[in-house]
């Protein structure tokens, strides 16, 4: 019920209600309408989408790809038929004969949701959030797994989160004034045992834009449903329908830093300055104090330049544990500490260990002892990291470094050996004896029998090796 003020209440209770007494009581009444926050019905224009059977939910986009026009040139969707995850698109404005578009499938489906980001850029002093070119969209699977993607782009693919029933995305508000402070876009989502969760693809602090860990939500009851909505206040809604019927809202802090108010320029000046000058009086109290410096025991040396580096790398006598490397100056280094700035490995990456180092014949020798790498694929790489262990050569007095180097080379190494021994066993088989008739002529002394044998040898081939 509304006041009435004292004055107006003295004129009621007047017993004189004239105009010349000044009792006659009136009141102003003034009604404004908010235009901003109420909006018309008939703005609106109802557009059937489909009719079919086993149609189950859907999500809409619009795409801005120009905040100073305003409107959204396309719609695009995601919607489940027979089960079945379908994203959609179609022009806008293009009037209810033009038919939606079918893109692509997902797969199987039980809910879904699709959320473009963006940037929010300041358009005559308002905020105005401008999409990029193609949405994000999410579905979850017939086996409760949350899946992600940047429209058709597969290498986007993602799984968000295991064990979720029901989804919804949003692109949320951006604070300007922290590097942290994007909502990015938020997916909210239930899990089947009713736990709340959510996950944000936002900017970090060091302006990469990644997908953030889950989060769990502290809710009333076991959540049942879900949908997520923007305020004119710069706050993000999550509103969730729980298990036994009630509604209820989450509702963030306002993330408006930047975008509420529109950035002020304070210019300011110096006036009415008023200087006074003092007289200043010079009294010669002190003399002139001398301190004397002097530099002493200055030595400097002046070397002959020299380039030391690594020319040789070679393993003696087919030695599978051991490498030599072979610098062209003598090298001053910790023989202790030396090998942790040396790394071996072979063309697919595999790692030597290097188990210790002795020196060599003279000092510009290296011995490193590693594992056996017997089965190195491709070439070795010696690698040598600087900023580890500083190596360097001597000089007539002066140290020359020596800089960090990837060195390939292929060592010798004993060929494989198949077997110690091989025997080749053969024997005597199918012996066909052809006798022929004599005849005996009394010209000659001599008989003579021809006797055929067919001999077959077997090799069987042992191991990989040839014979």
């Amino acid at each position: 019920m509304r006041k009435i003020p004292a004055d107006i209440l003295g004129k009621i209770e007047s017993k004189r209600q004239v105009i010349s007494e000044n009792t006659q009581p009136s009141m102003k009444v003034s009604v404004a309408r908010a235009k901003i926050s109420v909006l018309d019905s008939s703005y609106w224009t109802v557009e059937e989408i489909r009719t079919k059977p086993n149609l189950g939910a859907i999500s809409i986009a619009p795409r801005r790809l120009s905040a100073v026009k305003k409107s959204p040139d396309k719609l695009f969707s995601i919607h489940i038929e027979n089960n079945i995850g379908i994203v959609t698109s179609k022009n806008y404005p293009g009037g209810i004969y033009e038919g939606w578009k079918v893109e692509f499938e997902v797969g199987t489906a039980s809910d879904v949701a699709i959320a473009f980001d963006g940037f929010w850029k300041e358009i005559h002093n308002k905020w105005r959030f401008e999409t990029f070119e193609n949405p994000w969209i999410f579905w979850v699977t017939n086996t409760g797994k949350l899946m992600g993607q940047l429209w058709n782009d597969i290498s986007t693919l993602i799984e968000l989160a295991a064990g979720v029933s029901k989804v919804s995305s949003i692109r949320g508000w951006k604070n300007f004034t922290t590097g942290a402070g994007d909502q990015g876009i938020v997916v909210a989502y239930i899990k089947i045992d009713g736990a709340l969760c959510y996950r944000n693809y936002a900017m970090q602090d060091n302006k990469t834009i990644l997908w953030e860990t889950e989060r769990t939500l502290s809710s009333s009851g076991a959540a049942k449903n879900i949908s997520l909505a923007l305020t004119l206040d710069y706050r993000l809604i999550i509103i969730i329908e729980n298990t036994i019927g009630e509604i209820y809202w989450l509702v963030t802090y306002r993330n408006w830093a930047g975008m509420a108010i529109v950035p002020d320029n304070i210019v300011t000046g110096i006036t009415d300055i008023v200087v006074d000058v003092t007289p200043l009086v010079y009294l010669d109290a002190y003399g002139n104090e001398n301190l004397p410096a002097a530099i002493s025991d200055i030595s400097m040396n002046v070397a002959e330049p020299i380039y030391p580096v690594l020319v040789s790398v070679e393993n003696l006598d087919l030695i599978e544990t051991q490498i030599i490397l072979k610098f062209n100056y003598p090298i001053d280094y910790d023989l202790a500490a030396v090998k942790t700035a040396f790394e071996i490995k072979d063309s697919l990456n595999t790692v030597f260990a290097i188990t210790s180092t002795n020196a060599g014949s003279d000092n510009s020798e290296l011995i490193l002892n590693i594992v056996n790498f017997a089965g190195y694929s491709g070439s070795l790489f010696i690698v040598y990291d600087r900023s580890v262990i500083e190596m360097n050569c001597l000089n007539q007095g002066s140290k020359f470094i020596i800089e960090a180097f990837n060195y390939e080379f292929i060592p010798e190494i004993a060929p494989p050996a198949g077997y110690v021994s091989e025997n080749i066993t053969f024997e005597i088989a199918d012996i066909d004896l052809k006798v022929f008739g004599i005849s005996y002529i009394n010209s000659y002394d001599n008989e003579n029998i021809d006797v055929y044998i067919d001999i077959s040898i077997v090799v069987t081939k042992v191991v990989d090796i040839p014979l």
